[in-house]
């Protein structure tokens, strides 16, 4: 106990710094709950400095303590406690031990009859079941946490439960929904002046104008959400900014810039052990590699990408897969191109995220012209046998992205079935198409595609 309370005389101010050492000093002594209070400060030190590994062990040796010696007035740290110990695991890209300690954190604010813990517990699990790409579900995690937030009139806990439904709502393809509830977020972490909350608020809110075509707004909420992070010293947000605006240099067209944002993103992302984020910024990186055909490099990141998300998987696994099938396309292996945009097609209906959907069913359509021959799978819901030429993919693909309103994959799937068109003759329904979707290129402002797409195809 003399050589704990001795560090923390010597570290003063600083004594978080030396908290596991503390921590280990009073598990030695038999001080079971002061060793679990500072395993808690050494978790929240090592988290704060993205040492992920030790912030997982020290939360859990916290937890151990509080479990078998803490009584009702440690009641608030054990939920803390679960609460941090599922950022980091979510951070990890552990999404499963992540929903198994939401759980359980669930259940211990349940019988302490903490409708605020509650409620967080179930925005947390929420946020987990959607890095899963259980969106429905995580839907109504969020709503079930919203009621809970209302009963215990908790403002900062209801502006994330709305912010996680508007997330769920735009993963889901239901943009309009997803602003709305952005902007309810936003106007209550503006009223809280929580500059954090805010610029989530202003991600989500860019977000959803981007998948509707509105890149200019999208645009000047994710450089204005980026400024706030980077003032706030938040490392990890402000990797999801960059990464964003590279995803609206690859809407615009300009696919070097894009690409240049996502490997600036997934350099910091290894730097500081980001594992969630490194397994969508090689996702992005790779799918803008196909973009400026280096296939070989594209599906070097995208084949890591899937190694790194494992059995777990990952929301964003329907993506990297497509993107994969897009770069064994370029590499002429069209075989396993099939099985790849089968796969993203199969993750993404299982999500239920239609922009993932239509953008499969276009690369299938790739996929059968290139082979010049049906492509032939199970249907996910009938499981009958079914075949699928270029003519019925490319139109289930631009049917989802109209009722979808997501615009420019439509456009990107109508320059594809217009280079089938023209290859079998049908310049005149090829033109048309190819004139569409130059249309709609110009409409949602992507003038490097436009250029691209002066000449008409060979």
């Amino acid at each position: 106990v003399q050589a704990a309370e001795g560090l923390v005389e010597i570290g003063g101010e600083r004594a978080n710094e030396y908290a596991g050492r503390v921590g280990e000093h009073y598990e030695r002594a038999d001080e079971w709950l002061k060793a679990a209070d500072w395993y808690a400060r050494a978790g929240r030190q090592a988290q704060n400095t993205y040492a992920s590994d030790a912030a997982v062990n020290y939360y859990r040796k916290a937890l151990g303590f509080l479990k078998e010696y803490g009584g009702s007035e440690q009641n608030q740290l054990k939920l803390e406690v679960f609460l941090h110990l599922g950022e980091v695991l979510n951070w990890q890209a552990r999404y499963s031990d992540a929903v198994e300690n939401y759980h359980a954190m669930l259940k211990e604010a349940e019988e302490n009859g903490d409708l605020v813990a509650q409620s967080r517990a179930l925005q947390s699990l929420a946020t987990s079941l959607s890095y899963q790409g259980d969106h429905r579900a995580s839907l109504e995690s969020a709503i079930h946490a919203e009621t809970l937030a209302r009963a215990a009139n908790a403002k900062l806990e209801l502006e994330r439960a709305l912010w996680t439904q508007g997330s769920a709502r735009y993963r889901l393809g239901e943009a309009q929904a997803a602003l709305a509830l952005g902007a309810q977020a936003l106007a209550i972490c503006t009223e809280l002046n929580n500059q954090n909350e805010m610029a989530r608020s202003l991600n989500l809110l860019g977000a959803a104008h981007y998948v509707s075509g509105r890149y200019e707004k999208a645009e000047e909420c994710w450089e204005n959400a980026l400024k706030i992070f980077q003032e706030l010293g938040n490392r990890q947000q402000g990797m999801d900014l960059l990464s964003n605006l590279g995803v609206i240099a690859d809407a615009r067209g300009d696919y070097e810039t894009a690409f240049q944002r996502f490997d600036s993103a997934l350099a910091i992302a290894r730097e500081i052990g980001y594992r969630d984020g490194e397994i969508t910024f090689l996702t992005n990186r790779g799918g803008e590699q196909a973009a400026l055909k280096y296939y070989a490099a594209a599906e070097a990141d995208l084949t890591q990408a899937i190694q790194l998300a494992g059995i777990t998987g990952s929301w964003c696994m329907p993506l990297t897969f497509n993107y994969r099938a897009e770069a064994l396309i370029g590499l002429e292996r069209y075989e396993e191109a099939f099985y790849s945009a089968r796969q993203a097609l199969v993750l993404a209906e299982e999500d239920n995220t239609p922009e993932y959907i239509g953008m499969a069913w276009k690369t299938l359509g790739v996929i059968s012209n290139k082979l010049e021959a049906p492509v032939s799978f199970s249907d996910w819901e009938t499981h009958q046998l079914g075949q699928y030429d270029a003519e019925v993919c490319f139109s289930k693909s631009v049917k989802i992205f109209i009722d979808a309103e997501i615009e420019l994959e439509q456009a990107r799937t109508l320059r594809e079935w217009a280079r089938y068109k023209f290859k079998h003759g049908d310049q005149e329904q090829g033109g048309k198409m190819w004139q569409e979707a130059r249309e709609i290129f110009a409409r949602l402002g992507a003038q490097m595609e436009v250029a691209r797409m002066i000449d008409l195809p060979e």
